[in-house]
């Protein structure tokens, strides 16, 4: 209303009129100062702006941290180390990881929301629990750095002169 009848010269509107006209019409009651900010503001006519801290994050972000969530509940639950899963040692974790200051755990209810950790306590199948602890960085580095030598040790594959090994194609699948 205000922000109309601005554009008409001479007839002008106060924020206290306005709160008056909208009570009449509408039978509600408005804080002449809200009027007066979202006037001055240009966002008349907008929604109300969330309070609290903007929680934007993108979605790429938010995706690697639900991997590393869930990496690092299933990691705890492997090695037995329920303590670490308190809720409240989990969202500070969090927390710290995402760099904020928040002592509350809204971060960390919206990644339980989006993963799909199971925290109930179960017996694990043990191969999969020997592939995890197989899984280690010197084991795959020393898999991956070793895996020329064994396809020519293993008659795979041979060594050219410019160092590389090349596999023949019967030997491809």
């Amino acid at each position: 209303m205000m922000e109309r009848d601005k554009t008409v010269p001479g007839k002008k509107k106060s924020s206290q009129g306005v709160c008056n006209e909208v009570s009449k019409k509408y039978k509600t009651s408005l804080c002449a100062r809200s009027v007066q900010h979202y006037n001055n503001n240009y966002i008349a006519g907008e929604s109300p702006k969330r309070r609290g801290p903007d929680g934007e994050i993108d979605d790429n972000v938010f995706k690697l941290l639900i991997k590393a969530y869930k990496s690092y509940v299933r990691i705890e639950q492997i090695n037995s180390e329920t303590a670490d899963n308190k809720h409240k040692l989990l969202s500070k974790c969090v927390n710290n990881t995402m760099k904020s200051d928040s002592n509350s755990d809204c971060l960390l209810q919206r990644l339980q929301r989006n993963s799909t950790i199971d925290f109930a306590a179960k017996v694990s199948h043990p191969m999969e629990e020997r592939h995890l602890h197989w899984t280690t960085y010197s084991n795959l580095n020393c898999w991956f750095d070793n895996w020329e030598n064994f396809l020519v040790n293993y008659g795979f594959g041979t060594h050219q002169k410019d160092r590389t090994v090349h596999v023949p194609e019967h030997q491809k699948p």
